[in-house]
């Protein structure tokens, strides 16, 4: 009785052996769960303005993007003084505020060579403490200070520069609105 019970066990495998053996239970599905990085206290929020600029301290990084939405160029306004001791030296102030403005700008190699980018007065407006836009920020007079200027040219790709700006404001407190072209902008207090 035991030898035909393992006889007919025998036959039971090897009539099985055919089969396929039983697929195994697939793999489980990897979970990554990842972590972002805790904010750090030097960068600030994006914080946009009622006039959709972007709001940035003094100090704070800034930049902007190729269409690709690598980086193109950043720059930070490190510091803003209002009349400094040179505005002497300066002609046709027109009792207006001198505002020196002191950037680092760096480019990178993504820059577009075709696109002609660089910090210039023009792009430039305040808003006083009344709400109004002034935007005639060019120098009229000529002065010999501050020595260090930014370049007056388009800034090359991969390139960094400091210097400073001169504009002049009827306002020596007020917030300054950075605009190039496009609709990219970004405003500081003062």
């Amino acid at each position: 009785m035991k030898l035909a019970a393992a006889c007919l066990s025998v036959l039971l495998l090897s009539a099985c052996a055919d089969a396929a053996p039983p697929a195994a239970p697939p793999p489980s599905p990897t979970i990554t769960t990842t972590t972002p990085p805790a904010p750090s206290t030097t960068t600030a929020a994006r914080k946009q303005s009622a006039r959709g600029n972007l709001v940035k301290n003094v100090g704070e990084r800034a930049g902007w993007t190729t269409r690709d939405q690598e980086l193109a160029a950043d720059f930070t306004l490190t510091a803003i003084e209002v009349d400094p001791r040179c505005k002497a030296q300066w002609e046709n102030t027109g009792g207006k505020h001198m505002l020196v403005l002191s950037f680092t700008v760096e480019t990178t190699a993504k820059l577009p060579a075709d696109q002609a980018w660089w910090i210039m007065a023009h792009d430039f407006e305040v808003i006083g403490p009344d709400g109004f836009t002034e935007s005639a920020l060019v120098p009229d007079g000529y002065g010999n200070c501050p020595k260090d200027l930014l370049p007056t040219r388009p800034y090359a790709p991969a390139s960094k520069f400091t210097g400073k700006l001169v504009l002049f404001s009827k306002h020596a407190h007020g917030t300054l609105v950075y605009r190039m072209a496009s609709d990219v902008g970004w405003e500081w207090t003062y």
